[in-house]
């Protein structure tokens, strides 16, 4: 009976051990999200553990695989403009042709000239021959004495300026008139001799051509008579009704006026025209928007101490410095290189080519010329990015770079029509870089999560814009993108 019962105990154990071997456990997988927007972090999965170590001794047959080198990185430049100061310097023009021009410092010019004393917000015109056209300087005299003037304009290289140009660190060069026939601050004002010559009667009454332009803006002062006085003293009265037979013009490389005393014969070197009887310590009563005295320019840098041929020497002083002056393109608005590279930590390179993103036409320069530069990131016809800067030449420029490149680095800026249906090819970029030997690339995030790429699926990895952002195609994560991208290291 034990035997029996031991026996049947013993069965039981069997089956049910039997059935407990044979049961399946599933566990579902994961659903994959189907979005193409990235998660703060890519998926990862964790490699199984293995609680027994291989039991052969034996050394592998294959070699270990090289190691792999960063040889170069390209980094988004859309990311490091974020924050960074823009400017509107003189210097940031659309293909400017950069003009040498030397001339004379204006503060210093009016302290050896002016007789009435001007406050520090007297508004200051500037008046064209041509037109009339009047640019009114708003920050007012003070101001205004910081500026330059240039007489010795190149023609041939700046048009429309013959007479002359005034420039400075507050002038606004895009309202500057062509042809200057004045400088109106108030009771004073600043003649510049005009090739085809300058009538009194229409430089004191009228619109175009005289000193208080199309609109008015001011007269020379109703007087019996005036006083035209020469730099070397002589002085002739001229009667108001003898004003329209009386010009102003160059003559023998002087600047002269017509005599009404001696007929035939020129006042010359003129030097100032008042009413008869004002001069410097018999100062009138002044009106608003009355000229009481005109400063001819031309002679009045000259140095009445020298004298040669007839003719007075020119007088610079220390002041003045050659500028150069931009003849054409527009001004814009851009970043500087410096605080770019800055932003990256980038210095040292020799050279810096920037390359179009259309046609790859491409300009190379030095990196020191590189640094004096500015980006405009774009403009109103949609030429951006590209450089500008006093020291590149007219046509030394390309347009919608695509990359600057910097020796084994470079940077590329994503333009806007990348999205993420049309982004641009990862591996134009190498391609373009002369990069034929990469092994992989490794993408990096601005919060610090990088995936390597290999070599065989570059061709499908693409850089855009989605949302505000930079993103970059993700291989291992398929639906992914790998977000905030702020450099790809090229892996050889």
């Amino acid at each position: 009976m034990k035997k029996a019962l031991a026996l049947i105990l013993t069965l039981a154990m069997v089956l049910s051990m039997a059935a407990c071997g044979g049961q399946k456990q599933t566990t579902a997988a994961p659903t994959q999200p189907q979005t193409t927007a990235a998660p703060t972090e890519a998926p990862t999965t964790k490699a199984p553990e293995t609680t027994e170590a291989p039991t052969t001794t034996e050394a592998p047959t294959t070699e270990p695989a090289p190691e792999m080198k960063v040889e170069g990185t390209i980094y988004v430049l859309n990311s490091a403009l974020e924050g960074l100061e823009t400017y509107t310097d003189e210097a940031v023009r659309y293909n400017a042709n950069w003009i040498p021009i030397k001339g004379w410092n204006i503060g210093n010019f009016a302290d050896k000239h002016l007789w009435f004393k001007l406050a520090d917000d007297q508004q200051v015109g500037i008046v064209s021959y041509d037109d009339g056209y009047t640019a009114v300087q708003e920050y007012g005299y003070k101001t205004f004495r910081d500026q330059m003037f240039c007489l010795d304009v190149p023609e041939e290289e700046l048009e429309n300026h013959d007479s002359g140009i005034v420039y400075g660190p507050d002038m606004k060069i895009d309202t500057l008139p062509y042809w200057i026939g004045y400088i109106v601050m108030g009771p004073e004002a600043f003649l510049f001799a005009d090739d085809g010559g300058t009538n009194a009667e229409t430089m004191f009454f009228g619109t175009v051509g005289g000193l208080g332009g199309k609109d008015g803006m001011t007269k020379m002062v109703d007087a019996e008579s005036y006083d035209f006085i020469g730099i070397d003293g002589y002085t002739e009265e001229i009667d108001k009704e003898d004003l329209k037979d009386v010009n102003i013009y160059f003559n023998e490389g002087r600047v002269d006026a017509d005599s009404i005393a001696w007929k035939g014969y020129t006042i010359t070197d003129i030097q100032y025209i008042v009413p008869h009887g004002v001069d410097k310590d018999n100062l009138p009563e002044t009106e608003e928007n009355t000229v009481y005295k005109i400063t001819v320019v031309n002679s009045g840098v000259l140095d009445v101490t020298e004298k040669s041929d007839n003719s007075y020497k020119t007088a610079l002083s220390e002041t003045d410095a050659e500028i150069l002056f931009p003849n054409k393109g527009s001004a814009q608005v851009g970043y500087k290189v410096t605080e770019i590279l800055k932003a990256l930590e980038l210095d040292g390179y020799k050279s810096v080519t920037t390359i179009s993103s259309g046609d790859s036409a491409s300009v190379t320069c030095t990196f020191d010329e590189f640094k004096e530069r500015y980006i405009v990131e774009n403009d109103s016809k949609d030429r951006g990015p590209y450089t500008t800067g006093k020291n590149q030449a007219r046509g030394e420029m390309t347009t919608n770079v695509l990359l600057f490149a910097m020796d084994n680095d470079a940077m590329v800026y994503v333009p806007q029509t990348a999205t993420q249906e049309a982004g641009v090819p990862v591996g134009d970029l190498l391609e373009k870089l002369g990069v034929t030997d990469a092994k992989a690339i490794n993408v990096i995030c601005n919060d610090g999560y990088n995936e390597i790429i290999d070599a065989e699926d570059i061709k499908d990895v693409f850089i855009f814009h989605l949302e505000d952002r930079i993103d970059v195609t993700s291989i291992a994560y398929t639906g992914y993108t790998l977000r905030n991208a702020v450099k790809i290291e090229i892996v050889k």
